[in-house]
């Protein structure tokens, strides 16, 4: 899902947000036979006030679009889904995709403790897709697996088994193109792994985040 910015009628609506940053949707219409009170739907997203965003426009040069405010209502800013699946150029990759593709092959399957998928913003603001899988303690200290092999072929089996996945790569725009790399045993992105019951499968990371969590960023995936 791409993200969307729209306004929406408060007097049908209350939008909140929550930690998480999801939104959390509370239907106060009286028409409506089932009602919703604060409703998590596991979407990302925002609301602000239009003379909130009318400063920001201006700042930026939108003036025509100034021009065209007739409601003042609050726009909803959504970013796509929260859950299990992150947004990459418009297609939907879950990572249950990946762990089927580990669990196709007997020799990764053996070699990966856990992955994760982690979609951030870079410095420009363009929101990027890093593929991360962890190796088990016992294949980082024997060093066997074909690291380089198997970075090209989770690539290729992942945009088989999506359609859309291998089309968003194909139009990528230059520098969005999907990265991928395998982490020694509680390293990288993983150095935290073991101190929750729960894996994290996803992680949706904001501005500047990335840089933390020491990722491998130099295999990128061909187009």
């Amino acid at each position: 899902m791409l993200p969307m910015v729209f306004q929406f009628n408060p007097y049908d609506y209350l939008i909140e947000t929550n930690d998480a940053g999801e939104l959390v949707v509370t239907i106060v219409r009286k028409q409506n036979i089932n009602p919703r009170i604060r409703y998590n739907i596991h979407d990302r997203g925002h609301v602000m006030r239009l003379r909130e965003l009318t400063p920001v426009l201006k700042e930026l040069g939108h003036g025509a679009v100034i021009d065209q405010q007739f409601l003042d209502l609050p726009l909803l800013f959504h970013y796509g889904r929260s859950d299990l699946s992150v947004d990459y150029n418009g297609a939907v990759v879950a990572p249950d995709a990946l762990r089927d593709v580990i669990y196709a092959d007997p020799a990764l399957l053996e070699a990966v403790e856990n992955h994760r998928l982690i979609s951030y913003e870079d410095q420009s603001g363009d929101r990027q897709l890093h593929i991360a899988l962890q190796l088990t303690e016992h294949a980082t200290a024997v060093g066997a697996l074909d690291i380089v092999g198997y970075q090209d072929s989770v690539v290729r089996e992942l945009r088989r088994m999506n359609g859309d996945f291998n089309n968003a790569i194909l139009t990528a725009p230059d520098g969005t193109l999907p990265t991928i790399a395998f982490y020694p045993f509680r390293a990288g992105p993983f150095a935290r792994d073991g101190a929750k019951l729960k894996n994290e499968y996803v992680w949706q990371l904001a501005a500047g985040e990335l840089a933390t969590w020491n990722v491998d960023l130099t295999s990128v995936a061909a187009r």
